[in-house]
Order: C-alpha cells, then sequence, then structure tokens
C-alpha cells in the first residue's frame, strides 16, 4: 500500500445553502453519535500510550466546544483592535496556528491558489464552527437523511437506500478485537492463561523418565511427556 498522489476524488457539492445545512447536520449528528458510542468501548486499540477511549473523548469534546471556540476568537480579535491593552500574545499565537497551514501548501504544492481558498475558509469559520454545529445540537434528534442530492425519477428523500427496505440491526457484524485477530491472521489468541490438570492420577515418578520440550510456543516452552501419565488409574503396587 503507497500514497498516490495523483488520485483524484469526485463528488456532486450541495448547490444551496439549506442542502448544504441539511447535509452538515447529518454529518455533525452522526460523528458525535458515534464519538458517544465509542467513548464506551473499551477493546479498542490505542495510539501511542494513550488508550483509544481518551483519544475518543478528546475529539468528542472538540467538536462540542466548536462554537464557544470560534465566538472566543471573534471576541480576541474585537479585544485587540478595540482596546488599549490588547492581547498581543495570544493574537500572535492564533495567527502561526492558522498560518501554518499556509506555509505547508506553500512548501509541499507551490499552488498559492489554494492559500487563497484557504483565506476564504478563514473567513468562513463562523459558518463552519458556529452556524452549522449550533444549527446540528439544536436539531440532534433529527434522523432524517436530508436532501442532499436531487435522483432522477425519485422523490424528496429518496434514493439514499429506502428501495433496499429497512434498517436490519441484525445484519451488523458484532465482534471483539480478539475475534477480529482470529480472523485476520488465524491464530486464537487468550487473555486468560489457565492451567489445566490432568484427568488421571499421575504414576510414581522413578527417576528413569525424561521429560523432554516439544515445540516451543509464544507463551514459552511446552514440556509434553505423556510417560508420566498412566492411561489408566494404578493402585501402590503398580498393577
Amino acid at each position: 500500500m503507497m500514497f498516490v498522489p495523483q488520485a483524484r476524488c469526485k463528488t456532486v457539492v450541495p448547490d444551496e445553502f439549506k442542502v448544504l445545512l441539511s447535509q452538515r447536520r447529518r454529518w455533525i449528528n452522526s460523528t458525535v453519535h458515534n464519538l458517544m458510542e465509542l467513548v464506551l468501548v473499551s477493546d479498542l486499540c490505542g495510539i501511542a500510550c494513550l488508550s483509544m477511549q481518551f483519544s475518543v473523548f478528546v475529539d468528542l469534546i472538540g467538536t462540542l466546544v466548536l462554537p464557544a471556540a470560534i465566538v472566543m476568537t471573534i471576541y480576541l480579535i474585537i479585544d485587540t483592535a478595540v482596546s488599549s491593552n490588547p492581547q498581543w500574545q495570544s493574537l500572535a499565537l492564533l495567527i502561526v496556528i492558522l498560518g501554518l497551514p499556509a506555509i505547508l501548501i506553500a512548501i509541499t504544492t507551490f499552488k498559492f491558489i489554494y492559500i487563497l481558498w484557504m483565506i476564504i475558509y478563514i473567513i468562513a469559520l463562523p459558518i463552519w464552527n458556529l452556524i452549522l454545529p449550533v444549527y446540528s445540537f439544536w436539531h440532534f434528534d433529527d434522523f432524517s437523511w436530508g436532501a442532499t442530492r436531487v435522483v432522477a425519477g425519485e422523490k424528496k428523500d429518496k434514493g439514499h437506500g429506502d428501495s433496499e427496505g429497512k434498517f436490519d440491526p441484525s445484519r451488523l457484524v458484532m465482534k471483539k478485537w480478539e475475534d477480529w485477530e482470529t480472523e485476520r491472521t488465524g491464530q486464537k489468541f487468550n487473555k486468560k492463561m489457565t492451567l489445566k490438570t490432568p484427568m488421571d492420577s499421575p504414576t510414581a515418578f522413578d527417576g528413569k523418565t525424561t521429560v523432554t520440550p516439544a515445540t516451543a510456543s509464544p507463551f514459552g516452552t511446552i514440556f509434553n511427556d505423556r510417560k508420566m501419565f498412566s492411561s489408566s488409574p494404578t493402585n501402590n503396587n503398580g498393577i
């Protein structure tokens, strides 16, 4: 697997603001719902020394505080413009954070038109980080799909999977992380190791029987000696 910079992705973008509002409402609400579900899952692999639950929680908090963050940013800009004692350090930090992507774009792609579109995106941040999230949170109980595309021959809210029938939750694959690993590698992984005792009573050790190690396993060397155990119980006389 390798990165191919020549790859191009195409999609049909909304051509009206109400369609964009409906699309973003669905995306933001589904993201928040999914993150709230993932926070409760403890079987996910972590990132470096951080658990996946912590990373998902940080992502969830970051999504929820977007409106407050853009309000504080606007307040900082206005306060710097009208105050006699402006907060230059905070403003400089904000400029650095917003300007670093422009520097990376200029270094990696040499397409300065992207910087122009980035400036337009920064100007539109109040729409993306304030209006759309607040509208989505206000309609948090709205699970409708929304008319994001016009499909020929279909009515409103059609053409997005309704023809396939109702949602069947039994078709979802419910597996734990160990099950996915077992299916991928073909090896069964056990979290706990238990010591099993033989069903038959062992015979008295005569000092002559040797114990030979078997094939090594990921958990260490396994010693296997069938001579130490008889196939049937014996009495003290060895009969």
